[in-house]
């Protein structure tokens, strides 16, 4: 298939150009002329004349680039957002084997101006493939603005662990990054492997990413989950005694994984070498396990660049995931849950009275998390909620939805956890 002769093809398609408009398709990421040619007319036309809703005619192609209509009349019809990736990872391709044979023969001298070179033209590639900046003035363009809401409400991102939650706010869309945080021993992975669980019966395929917990403990958990979903209590195997271990518990726990195992996405759990704990190496292992969904636990055991402070490490991870997932490569975009603690104060906070969760200036590398983070849970409860199996989880920072909180039911020892309700109706916490 001739990607660019298919693509110029869809030109005169309304909804092709709207898709190449999105997506930042540009008249560079052509290598031949001709196409190059159409494609920056017919663009053109869209943007202008047309007003982002109108693209041009076949007729009104061949009075500007002469032959057009015979010129594509063996194309086979492609998808407008297939072709946009395609053509993006050619261009990727080829410009980056361009760069890498006019690098070689540098290496004979400055290793560091091998390496600048490398970093300003890779950063090149990167920027040319990058989702087009829009703007929006009222009057104008409102089409557009419109059709990208209604995209926004029917494509829910990744799923939070309770049906309200996403219903609030969408989940987590690609590109973003939703940080829950919580003190030491509050259930910050039990709430990621719940997550974990709902987004793999919802078909997400996901990446639990462990730099704490082992494999095995991240897997019995998710097990124990969907254990007691039914009404066999099954404990953890800290908790067992010695006569824990009853065939009732063992059908249990087996039934448990297959039913998980047939879920129609897929659930991935690995630990990285330390080596291996960067931003960009989490992310391009999590695809290389064909995954869409990527949970982080914890950020401080994330490999942290060298800084003066610990705030400014745990802040130049943040900006690296956050780089990574909005510009990627390969053009696709990942969304991310991600572990954080609450430090003293903000347990203070939550101790101090019921209904507490904190604030911003309570997590560690707080003006980083404010800036990079779309979505910012907090969880924890006083002692008095700790004794009644209560638990509190709302936004400390927002996207684009209102403030919200909620009281969970927290029973760990049964890893059976919801969102609490009277009366079938889902309990909130006070002033949010």
């Amino acid at each position: 298939m001739d990607i660019e002769k298919e693509l110029v093809a869809t030109l005169t398609q309304d909804d092709a150009c709207l898709v190449y408009q999105q997506q930042g398709v540009h008249k560079c990421h052509f290598a031949d002329e001709r196409c190059a040619k159409a494609f920056e007319f017919g663009m053109g036309y869209f943007q202008s004349f047309g007003h982002l809703t109108t693209a041009p005619t076949v007729e009104v192609m061949d009075n500007e680039v002469p032959g057009f209509s015979t010129y594509i009349s063996d194309v086979t019809g492609a998808a407008p957002a297939y072709l946009a990736d395609k053509i993006k990872a050619l261009y990727i391709k080829r410009q980056s084997e361009d760069t890498l044979r006019k690098a070689l023969p540098m290496l004979a001298g400055s290793p560091q101006e091998t390496a600048s070179h490398l970093r300003d033209a890779f950063g090149v590639i990167v920027d040319n493939c990058s989702v087009a900046d829009r703007c929006l003035t009222f009057g104008e363009g409102m089409d557009e603005y419109e059709y990208r809401l209604a995209q926004q409400r029917e494509a829910d991102g990744a799923p939070y662990p309770f049906r309200e939650m996403q219903d609030w706010t969408g989940g987590i869309r690609p590109g973003e990054i939703a940080v829950l945080a919580a003190p030491t021993g509050k259930g910050k992975s039990m709430f990621a492997c719940k997550a974990a669980l709902e987004a793999v019966r919802a078909g997400w395929n996901v990446n639990y990413v462990t730099m704490e917990l082992s494999i095995e403990t991240v897997a019995e958990r998710i097990a124990l989950m969907q254990a007691n979903i039914k009404d066999t209590r099954v404990l953890p195997e800290s908790m067992r005694t010695a006569d824990g271990m009853t065939p009732d518990t063992l059908r249990a726990m087996h039934g448990a994984r297959e039913e998980v195992a047939d879920m129609p996405g897929t659930l991935v759990i690995d630990m990285p070498s330390v080596e291996d704990r960067t931003p960009g190496a989490i992310i391009q292992n999590c695809k290389l396990h064909h995954c869409n969904y990527l949970i982080v636990d914890q950020l401080q055991f994330v490999t942290q660049p060298k800084s003066n402070s610990m705030s400014e490490a745990l802040g130049g991870v943040m900006k690296d995931f956050k780089t990574q997932l909005l510009s990627p490569s390969d053009g696709v975009q990942l969304p991310m849950l991600m572990l954080h603690q609450i430090n003293r104060e903000g347990v203070k906070t939550q101790e101090g009275a019921p209904g507490k969760i904190g604030s911003m200036t309570n997590l560690s590398s707080s003006s980083w998390i404010e800036q990079l983070a779309d979505v910012v849970w907090g969880m924890g409860c006083s002692q008095e909620e700790a004794n009644v199996g209560l638990m509190n989880l709302g936004t400390l920072k927002s996207r684009a939805f209102a403030p919200v909180g909620w009281k969970l039911n927290w029973d760990l020892p049964d890893y059976r956890f919801d969102i609490n309700r009277s009366g079938g109706v889902a309990n909130r916490l006070q002033d949010w």
